[in-house]
């Protein structure tokens, strides 16, 4: 009972913060919104024809308060969890992504920089200062502190490194909490082979790397992973579930289009030979 009263305040907070009156929600299609009434909110958006069961893209009243609920959940784990920190480590072979334009563009350089992520869950919520330690049988090979703002139990951080530290086996951390004693642990660290080939349909070769988003959008820790003139591509990368991969090309919008997956498990090593539409 008391699970149920928890739950319910949580999705009542959710549909307070989102701003859907009580016992009423708009529902979305694939390719057209409707308000509350069943009416096409703009009548220029019309419904294309699918040939496959569409079931799965409609959002309506059951599987709303399904999405509270699972995001009531997902918070109150988080925030009941025992304290804990997962590091990524990111060493990247090249140390620089080279764009080629297909069209009037000079060719761009980026710098591929080594990265360290921190994923925290089962922490109060509040801001924080993290410390941290690359560590390497026993000795430290780098160290540090970044600010944090924890948000229903969980947080994800990150900082740029000026060098790579392949040989390192783990991070030590520790968080201050005021008027507490701090928390600290250890988090091992793992790397998982990324390697394959990419190919246009049409057989035209586009500049083209490959986009790892941690859970953060436009965060200093995403991966970019240069693809060669071949197609092919071989990197070490943290093993982890990633939020999202795009496979990009430097003619987007030109002569070529993305490829998108969500939710991309790269814990084990893993070959890929995405194909990209002209």
């Amino acid at each position: 009972m008391k699970w149920s009263k928890h739950i319910g305040f949580l999705c009542r907070a959710i549909r307070r913060r989102r701003g859907i009156p009580k016992g009423s929600c708009g529902v979305y299609t694939h390719s057209y919104l409707r308000n509350q009434n069943g009416n096409l909110v703009n009548p220029r958006c019309k419904p294309e024809p699918v040939a496959a069961d569409t079931r799965r893209f409609h959002v309506g009243y059951n599987s709303l308060y399904l999405s509270s609920l699972v995001s009531a959940i997902f918070f109150a784990a988080s925030a009941l969890a025992q304290p804990t920190v997962s590091a990524f480590l990111y060493n990247p072979t090249a140390d620089v992504l080279v764009l080629k334009y297909p069209y009037d563009k000079p060719t761009e350089t980026q710098p591929l920089k080594p990265t360290l992520s921190l994923l925290g869950r089962g922490f109060p919520n509040g801001n924080f200062t993290l410390a941290y330690r690359i560590e390497a049988g026993g000795k430290v090979l780098h160290q540090g502190a970044t600010d944090i703002n924890i948000e229903n139990g969980w947080f994800e951080s990150g900082v740029e490194l000026k060098e790579k530290y392949p040989n390192a086996k783990g991070v030590s951390w520790e968080l201050s909490v005021p008027n507490a004693a701090p928390i600290k642990g250890y988090a091992p660290l793992a790397w998982s082979h990324f390697h394959g080939r990419v190919k246009y349909v049409d057989g035209h070769w586009a500049s083209t790397y490959i986009n790892l988003v941690p859970i953060t959008w436009r965060a200093p820790w995403e991966i970019n992973i240069p693809v060669a003139e071949d197609g092919t591509f071989d990197e070490l990368v943290p093993a982890r579930v990633y939020s999202v991969v795009n496979v990009d090309g430097t003619g987007y919008g030109y002569d070529s289009l993305e490829r998108w997956a969500w939710d991309f498990d790269c814990q084990s090593s893993l070959e890929m030979s995405p194909c990209l539409p002209p």
